[in-house]
């Protein structure tokens, strides 16, 4: 089974340094996407609750 927790989204942001504001931005929101459909899948499955997914809002550096 597979979660996706909050450190997961908290990594690729650590490396936002290193990475154009775009790029992080869609990075997060792929990461967010392929989480819930893994959370739906996985409730379906297991009949649980669904793991909250985690997105990010970048504000862009001065």
């Amino acid at each position: 089974m597979t979660w996706c927790f909050e450190s997961d989204l908290e990594e690729l942001l650590a490396n936002a340094n290193t990475a154009g504001d775009l790029e992080v931005f869609h990075a997060s929101q792929k990461l967010t996407d392929e989480c819930e459909k893994v959370n739906e899948v996985t409730k379906a499955m297991a009949g649980i609750e669904e793991q909250h997914c985690y997105s990010a809002i970048l504000v862009s550096r001065t």
